[in-house]
């Protein structure tokens, strides 16, 4: 009679080492993934938010505002820009994989929706911005309005009265 030798492998921490490994890439992937978009977009998001910011800031400057609250208004500006920019980059990015693919769409469906929360969001920051730099202005304007008036007034009130005979 033959003896069979049974020979027992641990295949657990193979499996274990393969699904780390599997981890590890698909960790380096999105981290290229991320790297690429952020040099693709850092330029243009960049360039287009420092083109939106001059122009703001300009308008900013018009209004002679308190210095603390033009900055403040200016950081807001950029980080609302900068959020819409880059969620609809990744907006973009998931569309065309989940395009014309209803299992992509489905289990990427609210990811795509979360995109455009973010991108929502980013507009009613930049819109209630408007709104108040657009207060700020009708204040200026009454302001100066204020100001012409009160010089006129004060002009005549100078001059010599018309006596009655």
């Amino acid at each position: 009679m033959n003896k069979t030798e049974v020979v027992i492998t641990d295949l657990s921490n193979e499996e274990f080492e393969e699904a780390d490994v599997a981890f590890e890439d698909k960790t380096e992937k999105a981290m290229n993934f991320l790297a690429n978009i952020e040099d693709e977009l850092s330029s243009d998001v960049a360039a287009q938010v420092k083109n939106g910011l001059q122009d703001f800031t300009l308008l900013l400057t018009d209004l002679k505002l308190d210095p603390k609250l033009a900055s403040l208004w200016k950081l807001i500006y950029s980080n609302a820009m900068t959020d819409r920019k880059h969620a609809l980059a990744l907006w973009l990015d998931l569309y065309v994989k989940t395009y014309e693919n209803e299992e992509k769409h489905f289990q990427n469906g609210q990811t795509l929706h979360r995109y455009m929360d973010i991108m929502n969001k980013a507009n009613q920051q930049l819109i209630k911005l408007a709104e108040l730099v657009d207060r700020a202005r009708e204040e200026k304007q009454r302001e100066e309005n204020e100001s012409i008036i009160n010089h006129f007034f004060d002009k005549n009130n100078t001059s010599k009265p018309i006596k009655k005979k």
